[in-house]
């Protein structure tokens, strides 16, 4: 079995979600608060800084498609909303288990067209499934491991035939999966390479153009939610840096943007405080990855040692401006379902304490010294490290270099290098590095999704192969158990009880240092356009998966 994880359309579930896995097809519906009136219409110019330029392929399973576009065109079975953990119906409009958890039963949503004007029918589902689960390349999600056989029962009914149930299938084959055209589909000789330049979609918006400097999606009119969307198009330029970005939104071009930007009050602001806002709510994690497989970073004494040597108040005041939180010790984001899981005694007994006293202390009684003010470890070499930081990316560097500071505080001959983004990306994957400023992988607001690719063992590789995500290269027979065991637990006090353990685990052993939350990058322009979230209505976050999706498609003009 390989991991079960896909990189591209990973949201996450929560207990809620769970209950609803074994009570049946009930869906708890969350939705925006929809204005009594609006006009539709209008162009929203969306800013996602740094990203890359664009290309003509919206194959949502190809490494080199147009990621941006993915959850805007396509549509999964159910909405599983990252933020608040509730499931909304989408291509399905409910669900009900068979005896013993050994199927699901989806009927589905009457009416649907795919962008081209045909109807969206039970095929569609089945032929999307069957696909993924008999072609292992695309199959990210490892449904093939889950999925004994899909079956068209009518027009818009289908059963998925389960392997092994467990209480992680119904978000990986309804949530994480995008529905594609059989019509279109069938004809692929290989799903993996092929190049889709232009998708036929079920979801509110269509591809309109793309070129390298500019995306742009249209308003499909056959969406079956109507009036939504309420915008014609959305426009996403191409920035290459954090800087350039935030020169364009100083000038007023943009609708919302998704990015770090240094001093936001003081820079953007107090340009036009009655319309420019932003809301940062901590989705994820600022961390700091060490390469386990790599002495003296597989020590545990050298790793804890490095986690007192962290300034977390300095990092989050001058590296983030204030804008992020010190991490807790479980490494989890403070997200509203997330709090009802962080066991805070453990949080309490592992508090991170910035003491470059304890950092030395640790090390000597690990049997490092010092010479010359420098670190000496005990195979009697001196340690250096270099600390990874994606360029472009302004506040990860800066991160990366008062970090630098602190450990050549303690002896360590510390540096920082700026490598590009698809440059440090192949040296996580490969193993070519020692410590890297990233943000944790963001797989939804359960912990298990937030553990899972970053643990568990199956996901890494040997230093010099290709890791999928554990890019630590953490690997530990316990945790591993731990994980398994979780999938298979339909009791939510049991399932609690294992994320005790897997939370000590990250808290005491430290396969990664946690020192930041990471937030949703958002701010927006509301002279001409309003329905964002906010911290007064945070219906979802704008950053993850199909989220986007659900809060573009809110976007109206006043």
């Amino acid at each position: 079995m390989k991991p079960r994880i896909s990189l591209r359309w990973s949201l996450g579930i929560s207990a809620l979600t769970a209950l609803a896995m074994v009570s049946g097809s009930s869906l708890g519906v969350f939705a925006a608060q929809k204005p009594a009136s609006v006009r539709s219409g209008g162009t929203i110019t969306f800013i996602n800084a740094p990203n890359t330029p664009f290309v003509a392929n919206f194959n949502p399973w190809s490494p080199n498609n147009t990621t941006t576009a993915m959850t805007q065109i396509f549509e999964p079975l159910l909405y599983f909303n990252a933020y608040t953990g509730k499931i909304e119906p989408k291509l399905a409009v409910s669900y009900h288990y068979l005896s013993g958890h050994k199927g699901i039963v989806f009927n589905l949503r009457h009416g649907v067209k795919w962008s081209n004007g045909r109807a969206f029918t039970a095929k569609d589902v089945a032929f999307t499934l069957d696909m993924l689960i008999k072609n292992p390349a695309i199959d990210l999600n490892d449904l093939s491991s889950m999925i004994r056989s899909v079956t068209a029962n009518s027009t818009y009914q289908v059963t998925v035939t389960l392997k092994t149930p467990n209480v992680t299938d119904l978000y990986y084959i309804a949530g994480a999966t995008p529905i594609v055209p059989a019509s279109q589909w069938q004809a692929v000789k290989n799903p993996a390479t092929f190049t889709d330049s232009s998708p036929v979609t079920t979801g509110p918006f269509k591809v309109g153009s793309v070129n390298r400097n500019q995306l742009v999606l249209v308003k499909n009119h056959y969406y079956w939610d109507a009036p939504l969307p309420y915008v014609n198009k959305i426009v996403y330029p191409t920035y290459l840096s954090n800087n350039t970005a935030a020169l364009a939104m100083d000038k007023g071009q943009f609708t919302l943007a998704m990015q770090f930007i240094p001093d936001i009050r003081q820079v953007l602001l107090s340009k036009n405080p009655s319309i420019y806002h932003y809301w940062f709510p901590p989705v994820g994690e600022n961390i700091l990855y060490l390469n386990d497989a790599k002495y003296p970073f597989s020590l545990l004494p050298f790793r804890q040692a490095l986690n007192h040597a962290l300034n977390r108040t300095k990092l989050s005041k001058i590296g983030e401006y204030g804008y992020e939180t010190p991490s807790n010790a479980t490494g989890l984001p403070p997200t509203p379902l997330n709090r009802q899981y962080i066991n805070s005694s453990i949080v309490k007994r592992y508090a991170p304490v910035y003491s470059p006293k304890k950092a030395r202390a640790i090390l000597q009684q690990a049997g490092f010294h010092w010479k010359g003010g420098r670190l000496i470890d005990p195979k009697g070499q001196a340690v250096s490290m270099t600390i990874y930081a994606t360029n472009g990316a302004t506040d990860w560097v800066s991160d990366a270099s008062i970090m630098a500071n602190e450990f050549r505080a303690i002896g360590i001959n510390a540096r920082v290098a700026t490598p590009s983004y698809s440059t440090l990306a192949a040296d996580l994957a490969s193993g070519s590095y020692q410590a890297a400023v990233m943000r944790s992988f963001i797989g939804g607001p359960g912990p298990y999704y937030e553990y899972y690719p970053l643990l568990d063992s199956a996901f890494t590789a040997p230093v010099g192969k290709t890791a999928i995500s554990n890019y630590e290269r953490w690997s530990n027979p316990t945790t591993n158990r731990l994980l398994a065991e979780y999938v298979k637990t339909f009791s939510q006090v049991k399932r609690q009880q294992i994320l005790n353990q897997l939370e000590t685990i990250m808290a005491k052993d430290l396969p990664v240092i946690p020192f930041l939350d990471f937030p949703a990058w958002e701010q927006y322009n509301t002279s001409k356009f309003g329905g964002f979230p906010t911290a007064k209505n945070p219906y979802a976050e704008l950053t993850r998966g199909f989220d986007s999706e659900y809060v573009l498609a809110q976007i109206h003009q006043k």
